[in-house]
């Protein structure tokens, strides 16, 4: 991770800024994990622990939807994508300024959970293949059972769809049950 970012980024300051975003996801994620005993984790606690630094701003709407469990796997992918949607939009989106609006809403559909990231941006959102833009693509990858991302960036709007069966609903694999 260190040496991506520091082919992407100009300064030592934005150095800087960009590990701290990635390693307070990686603290968030092992907070959770750790006070759930390295278990399934409740989606309103990852949500509430990783977007603390913003949720005073009123431009940040979370509907509150169902709560349900992400898996242990998915836990430090998902905290780091959404600090990395919130970082982005505070720097040059939605959320500079306190304009928004950005709404982080959750379903659930049978068995899978759906978190969805809808940011209405000011100026046209850069759509380059960054490390953020590959940190959020692929932060669900390795979920038990599937978990999906879709993530656009187009004229005035950012998008990302996580997509993934809830923990408390998916049975265990045939060679779990036989162990």
């Amino acid at each position: 991770m260190v040496r991506k970012v520091s082919r992407e980024v100009d300064s030592v300051d934005q150095f800087r800024d960009f590990m701290t975003a990635r390693l307070y996801g990686v603290d968030v994620a092992q907070k959770v994990l750790v006070q759930g005993d390295w278990q399934a984790a409740s989606l309103n606690t990852v949500i509430d622990t990783s977007l603390a630094p913003f949720l005073s701003n009123p431009g940040l709407t979370l509907d509150r939807g169902p709560d349900a469990t992400i898996p242990a796997e998915a836990v430090g992918g998902l905290a780091m994508a959404l600090y990395e949607l919130c970082t982005n939009s505070m720097k040059y989106g939605a959320l500079a300024e306190g304009r928004g609006p950005v709404v982080l809403s959750r379903s659930v559909h049978g068995q899978t959970v759906v978190l969805e990231w809808e940011e209405s941006a000011p100026t046209d959102p850069d759509a380059s293949e960054s490390f953020g833009t590959r940190l959020i693509r692929s932060s669900l990858v390795g979920v038990r059972g599937g978990g999906r991302v879709e993530y656009n960036v187009a004229a005035g709007r950012v998008h990302a769809e996580f997509s993934w069966p809830d923990a408390s609903l998916v049975a265990a694999s045939p060679s779990e049950r036989t162990a």
